[in-house]
C-alpha cells in the first residue's frame, strides 16, 4: 500500500468516527434533554448535528456510511432537515403532553 492510499483510508477512517459520533451523541443528547423534560434542547441538538452531518458530507470525499443519493441531494436533504428542526423548535414544548 503507498502512502498516499494509506493517508486517504486513515482519514476515511477518521472522518467515519467523527461522523458516527456526532450521529450517535445527537440521537443521545435528544434523548436525554427530552427525558429531563428539555423538549426544545433536543430538537436543537438533532437539528444542528443534521446540519453538521450535511457539511461533513459535502466535503467528504467518496461515499461514507451515510450516504443515500448524489452529494448534492444529500447536503440539501441534510441541511433542509435541520434547519426545519432548528425552526420549529421553539413551538415543541407547546406541545400538549
Amino acid at each position: 500500500m503507498n502512502s498516499e492510499a494509506f493517508q486517504h483510508s486513515r482519514a476515511s477512517l477518521i472522518f467515519g468516527i467523527v461522523t458516527a459520533a456526532i450521529a450517535l451523541g445527537a440521537v443521545a443528547a435528544c434523548l436525554i434533554l427530552t427525558v429531563l423534560g428539555r423538549g426544545y434542547a433536543g430538537c436543537l441538538t438533532v437539528g444542528i448535528s443534521a446540519c453538521a452531518l450535511g457539511v461533513m458530507r459535502g466535503m467528504w470525499p467518496g461515499r461514507p456510511w451515510f450516504a443515500s443519493r448524489s452529494r448534492v441531494t444529500d447536503v440539501i436533504a441534510y441541511v433542509l432537515i435541520g434547519g426545519a428542526l432548528i425552526f420549529f423548535a421553539p413551538w415543541v414544548n407547546a406541545l400538549p403532553a
